[in-house]
C-alpha cells in the first residue's frame, strides 16, 4: 500500500458515520452537518448499520462482517467460474485464491466498500453470464438487480453495468429483438433498485442524483493539476480542494460553502472537462498513468513504493500475465463465454484510467480475472 496507509483515519470514506446515524433514526448527513447528503450510496451504510445499532461499530465486530461477505463472494466466485465453462476444480481452486487474496485486508480495516462491491460485482456477473448461456430471462432479471445493488454500494457499478448487459447479451443467442429484449430487462431490473434512492435524492435535493454527488469532486482530485508542468504527481484530497477554493474565488467570486452539494458536483466536472479540454495530450498521458497505479500501485510521481506496494504489483503481474495469457490459448470459444466478465474488467479498467485510480479499484475485478484465468488453464470435465 501507499506510504502513510497506516495514517490513514478507521472511516476515510464516513461509511461508519451514515450507519451510526441510520442506527439512531438520525437523518443521512455529513458529520457536523444535519442537511441530507448524497456523498455516499446508502447500501454499504444500511449494511453496516446493525452492528452500530448493537453498540459494536468500534470494535472489531465490522472485521465479521467482512468475513461473511468474502465467503459469499468466494461461493459466487465459485458459480462465476462454472458458468463461464470451468471444471470443478478450476472453480475451486478460483475461490481458494480469493480467500487467500491478502491486499483485500486493507480495505476491511478501513471500513471501504470493495469487499461488498467484489461481492455483488461477482455475483452479478454469475447470473448475467449463466444466462447468456441459457438464455434464461429470469438471470437477466437477476443480474440487473444484483448489478443495481453494486451501485447502490459502490457508484461506478452503474455504467459499469449498462456495458455488461449489453455485450451479455449480444454474447447469448437469439435474434437482435430477443437480445435488445435483454438488455431492456436488465436495466430495468437495475433501475427499480435504484429509483427509490434516486426518488429520495430528487426530494431531499432537488435534483436527478441517481448514484452519488462525489463523482465530480473525485474526477477533478484525479485530473485538476492538468495544467501544471509536474502533471503526472499525484493530487490528495486536500491539495484538490485548496485548488478547487481558489477556482471559485478567482473564476466565479464565491466560496466553497456557498454551493450546494449537487451545484458543487456540477461544477467540479464541469472545471474537470475544461482543463480536460485545454490538455488532451496530458490527459491521455495521466491515463495511461492510472493504469499502473490501478493494476499496480505503481507511477504515484513523487511517492516512493512501499514494499507492500512491490509485492502488490508482482502479484497483480503475474496474475494479469497469466490471465492475458489464458485468453490467448482459450481462443474465440473462452472469449465469448467470458465476454460479460471481460466487458467488466475493462469498462471498470478504462473508468479508472479516465478519471482517478488506486489499487484498491481494482479489488471487486480480481474475481472475474481469477474466474476467467482458471477456465483458460484448467479444462477438461470432471
Amino acid at each position: 500500500m501507499p506510504r502513510g496507509y497506516d495514517a490513514l483515519p478507521r472511516d476515510p470514506d464516513m461509511y461508519g458515520h451514515l450507519a451510526s446515524r441510520i442506527a439512531a433514526g438520525e437523518s443521512y448527513s455529513l458529520p457536523g452537518r444535519d442537511t441530507p447528503t448524497a456523498m455516499r450510496p446508502p447500501l454499504y451504510p444500511l449494511v453496516l448499520s446493525p452492528i452500530y445499532a448493537a453498540g459494536l461499530g468500534e470494535t472489531a465486530a465490522p472485521l465479521l462482517l467482512y468475513a461473511a461477505i468474502d465467503a459469499a463472494a468466494c461461493l459466487a466466485l465459485y458459480a462465476l467460474a462454472l458458468s463461464i465453462g470451468a471444471p470443478r476444480r478450476a472453480a475451486l481452486l478460483a475461490a481458494l485464491c480469493w480467500a487467500l487474496y491478502l491486499p483485500q485486508a486493507a480495505s476491511q480495516t478501513r471500513l471501504w466498500a470493495e469487499p461488498l462491491a467484489a461481492l455483488l460485482a461477482t455475483a452479478a456477473l454469475w447470473a448475467i453470464t449463466s444466462a447468456a448461456r441459457g438464455g434464461d430471462r429470469r438471470r437477466f432479471l437477476l443480474g440487473g438487480t444484483l448489478f443495481g445493488l453494486g451501485a447502490l454500494a459502490h457508484s461506478t457499478l452503474l455504467p459499469i453495468a449498462l456495458v455488461t448487459a449489453v455485450v451479455a447479451a449480444f454474447a447469448s443467442t437469439g435474434g437482435l429483438r430477443a437480445r435488445f429484449g435483454r438488455i431492456a430487462l436488465t436495466l430495468a431490473a437495475c433501475a427499480a433498485v435504484i429509483t427509490p434512492w434516486t426518488l429520495r435524492n430528487a426530494a431531499a435535493l432537488g435534483a436527478f442524483v441517481p448514484a452519488t454527488t462525489h463523482g465530480g469532486q473525485t474526477v477533478w482530485e484525479g485530473n485538476c493539476a492538468l495544467g501544471d508542468d509536474d502533471f503526472l504527481r499525484n493530487v490528495h484530497i486536500p491539495e484538490a480542494r485548496e485548488r478547487f477554493d481558489r477556482l471559485l474565488d478567482e473564476r466565479y467570486g464565491i466560496r466553497f460553502g456557498d454551493l450546494s452539494e449537487v451545484e458543487r458536483d456540477r461544477l467540479f466536472r464541469a472545471e474537470t472537462l475544461r482543463l480536460v479540454g485545454e490538455n488532451p495530450a496530458r490527459y491521455a498521458a495521466l491515463s495511461l498513468n492510472r493504469f499502473v497505479r490501478l493494476w499496480f500501485n505503481l507511477g504515484f510521481k513523487g511517492e516512493p513504493p512501499s514494499l507492500m506496494s512491490l509485492a502488490l504489483s508482482a502479484l497483480h503481474g503475474a496474475l494479469l500475465a497469466a490471465f492475458v495469457a489464458g485468453m490467448l490459448r482459450g481462443g474465440r470459444r473462452l472469449l465469448r463465454r467470458c465476454a460479460p466478465a471481460l466487458a467488466l474488467v475493462a469498462a471498470s479498467t478504462l473508468l479508472y484510467m479516465a478519471t482517478i485510480a488506486y489499487a484498491r479499484y481494482a479489488f471487486p475485478m480480481i474475481p472475474a480475472v481469477l474466474a476467467m484465468t482458471a477456465a483458460a488453464w484448467i479444462t477438461g470435465e470432471e
